[in-house]
Formats: C-alpha cells, sequence, structure tokens
C-alpha cells in the first residue's frame, strides 16, 4: 500500500478517492492543521494524536498488549508513546500497596 502496488478497490480503503487512489503521504495531515487552526485550538501535530492514544489505552491495556494494538515490532518503540498520568501513576501505587498489605489490587497500565 505504502508504494501503491495493490490493486483493491476504493471501498477497500479508509481514504481513497472515487478511483481507489491512495492521498499524498501529507494530505490528511494538512486537512487536520487547517481543521485545527480553523477551531482555534491550540496548534498539535497530527502524530500527537497517536502519542494521546498510547497514553490512554496504557490505563487500560497491558504494555504487551498495546504494543499489537499500535502496531509495533517491539515493545521499546510502545513505550516511547506512553506518557505516565497522574492516574495511572496513582493506580499503580495503590494496586502495589494493596498487594503489599494483602487487599489485592490490580495494576493498571502493566
Amino acid at each position: 500500500m505504502l508504494f501503491r502496488d495493490c490493486n483493491r478497490k476504493p471501498n477497500e480503503y479508509l481514504f481513497a478517492d472515487e478511483r481507489g487512489q491512495l492521498p499524498e503521504p501529507d494530505h490528511v495531515a494538512d486537512v487536520f492543521q487547517r481543521i485545527v487552526a480553523q477551531s482555534g485550538l491550540m496548534r498539535i501535530r497530527f502524530h500527537d494524536l497517536r502519542h494521546s492514544f498510547g497514553s490512554i489505552w496504557a490505563e487500560r491495556v497491558s504494555p504487551m498488549v498495546l504494543k499489537g494494538m499500535m502496531g509495533h515490532a517491539s515493545i521499546t518503540t510502545t513505550e516511547r508513546y506512553i506518557h505516565t498520568t497522574d492516574s495511572i501513576f496513582r493506580a499503580n501505587i495503590e494496586a502495589a500497596l494493596g498487594q503489599m498489605t494483602g487487599k489485592g489490587g490490580k495494576s493498571l497500565g502493566t
């Protein structure tokens, strides 16, 4: 798909024109930047959404599951996308304390 050597129907792609042609690589990012500018939101990159995805899901699934969800070959790559939030930190501390005191507790994001 990256080199446009696949023969697929237009409806088989998420982003394609009526002829099945894929957009240029920067098209989605350019459209995203226009929408952000028009909305008056803080300027962010399209790729920042991927970091948000990783951080949000890190609170809900294990790093190995997140690795698969993000399509990474290495857990090291996935770790770059996980930004620990206060809620992840707090939940893991509470789970560890619960395990130490015998009250159980499930660790989140691990």
